[in-house]
């Protein structure tokens, strides 16, 4: 119970527009302790994007609302370390939020837990980033998250909401997934996708952490040279 009493504290006390707030705990539903948030009926950010057709500039209105709730969590020292459509909520109003907290880390505490047993949804794989899968000299599968594995992650989402894809929808084996990603590929560019935005994607992809763009020029990206014109059918 220490990694859920961990994990409760840490949500607890963000406050944030773009952040799903945790409203109490309880063992009404079983012998497990339950978290309880609000019921935010147009689900997750996969199931909402393919619900319907979106305006380009709604687009990117999603896309600075996930920004905000990541920079926020960052500057409370919180890496989110899990962060996919899955895990993203839209709510009334159309704003989006960031949820399922079970993999972020307080930054001091991150070191050593597995990604491959502790990640929430089967397929996330798909947007973690490549030091995520660094093998340690013991041969465990260590946790190697940090603010720019979030930042490689969000390039994921910038990508699938612009192309309406997945990254590697063409590979359905997420070994193979990781395979490729620890070999320096990358989800192939859409037609859905304008060159600026697929620049600014790859440089989130990028596979040394440093060189990918912090979070205030992702919030610059968005408000100035993200490009409407192009986005998917």
């Amino acid at each position: 119970h220490q990694k859920l009493r961990r994990e409760v504290a840490v949500w607890y006390r963000l406050d944030h527009p773009n952040v799903v707030p945790l409203l109490g705990i309880t063992y009404d539903f079983g012998t497990s302790l339950s978290m309880v948030s609000p019921w935010l009926p147009n689900g997750t950010l996969h199931t909402y994007l393919d619900s319907s057709y979106f305006q380009p500039r709604y687009l990117r209105r999603l896309l600075a609302d996930i920004a905000r709730g990541l920079s926020y969590l960052h500057s409370q020292d919180v890496i989110h370390g899990d962060l996919h459509p899955a895990n993203i909520l839209v709510a009334d109003g159309g704003r989006a939020q960031l949820t399922d907290f079970g993999l972020s880390m307080i930054l001091p505490e991150f070191e050593g837990t597995s990604y491959m047993t502790n990640s929430s949804t089967r397929g996330a794989v798909r947007w973690a980033a490549p030091e995520v899968f660094h093998i340690r000299s013991n041969g465990d599968t260590s946790l190697n998250v940090s603010k720019m594995s979030d930042v490689y992650s969000f390039g994921g989402i910038i990508y699938q909401v612009l192309s309406g894809d997945i990254p590697f929808a063409d590979i359905h084996n997420d070994i193979r997934v990781i395979i490729a990603v620890k070999d320096g590929q990358r989800p192939q560019q859409s037609q859905s996708i304008s060159q600026i935005n697929w620049e600014f994607i790859r440089r989130c992809w990028d596979s040394e952490p440093t060189s990918r763009p912090s979070l205030p020029e992702i919030h610059r990206f968005l408000a100035v040279e993200f490009e409407h014109g192009a986005y998917r059918e």
